[in-house]
């Protein structure tokens, strides 16, 4: 093992009780592929015994080693702790999972602890803060801050790069161009307003013009940004019951990321995978088969689920999925 990004000298879990094809993984660790395809595996399994459970949340953290920054730390962390939950919930003497818990949490607060240095933006107006602190502290809120003041300055923040920002900087030393920072900023703009501040009406049209956003060539390097757009009103539109509005989302979603891999294939790259998460997906699934349409329903299994990196543990949407191959069969 490399001593610069594992934290134990050896592994925490057995690598001789995990199952062949996870074994394999952990031996040709790939940052981010390994912890997917062990998920993906524990899914399919529907694998619950502590040891390979915590290789899955030993693989999560280890993720964070890839860029080791603030954000991946917290949220590598988070998710690996969260597992760790899962074993603990059955087994709460787990010894080897306590031991990476109490690791995670106390590079989780060392992370805050140096967040500290942004104690000093908090009485400073948005509009006195340089672009590049404004954009650091920006990212710091977004990934540390919760209470709705900070949110609201968050928006502020996202709101001045915006519009200050130029859309393309060239790096003097390199000549490297890097582009669509509209585009990025206006992402952020609609998700803070929408999930953390409720705004919904001013949300709404930022939502659609990101959907709508006329530079493929930014879409496709921000995509997911994309695919969360259209994943907020359809579950919207689930919620008011809408069923035209719903199956004409799930038409736009695939219709969105045709146009991207579109351009990724002019450009010589390989194609994206539409990927939305278990919660989502489940519930869109579900409201598509109390609607009863066929070809909205063969829409979202070929392109909601087709995903390799798309992996369902929940027995309801498990069940859901057989149900709706069955009746497009």
């Amino acid at each position: 093992m490399r001593a610069n990004i594992h934290p134990f000298e050896k592994y925490p879990f057995d690598i001789r009780k995990l199952p062949a094809d996870i074994r394999s993984e952990v031996e040709h660790f790939e940052f981010y592929t390994t912890s997917r395809a062990i998920e993906r595996s524990i899914a399919a399994g529907n694998l619950i015994d502590p040891n390979t459970l915590l290789c899955w949340a030993y693989f999560t953290w280890i993720d964070a080693m890839e860029l080791q920054t603030e954000a991946e730390i917290l949220s590598s962390g988070e998710s690996a702790l969260k597992i760790i939950d899962e074993i603990l919930e059955k087994e709460p003497t787990h010894k080897p999972s306590l031991r990476l818990q109490t690791y995670i949490r106390d590079e989780i607060k060392k992370v805050h602890k140096a967040n500290k240095r942004y104690d000093r933006f908090h009485n400073i107006p948005v509009e006195n803060l340089s672009l590049e602190e404004a954009e650091d502290f920006a990212l710091f809120l977004s990934d540390c801050a919760n209470d709705e003041k900070f949110k609201e300055k968050e928006y502020r923040l996202w709101q001045r790069l915006y519009n200050e920002k130029p859309d393309v900087f060239v790096e003097e030393r390199t000549g490297r161009q890097y582009f669509g920072f509209k585009f990025y900023y206006l992402c952020r703009i609609a998700s803070v307003l929408w999930r953390d501040l409720g705004r919904f009406e001013e949300a709404r049209p930022l939502l659609w013009q990101i959907i709508g956003w006329p530079s493929v060539k930014d879409a496709e390097l921000y995509s997911y940004n994309v695919s969360n757009a259209i994943e907020v009103l359809l579950l919207e539109a689930i919620e008011k019951r809408d069923e035209a509005e719903f199956i004409r989302l799930t038409g736009l979603m695939v219709s969105k990321f045709g146009e991207i891999n579109a351009y990724r294939r002019s450009s010589g790259k390989g194609e994206l995978t539409l990927i939305i998460r278990e919660n989502p997906a489940g519930k869109i699934l579900e409201f598509a088969l109390e609607i009863g349409n066929p070809g909205n329903i063969r829409t979202i299994i070929d392109h909601f689920f087709a995903g390799k990196h798309v992996f369902i543990r929940n027995e309801k949407i498990k069940k859901n999925m057989e149900k709706a191959k069955t009746l497009i069969s």
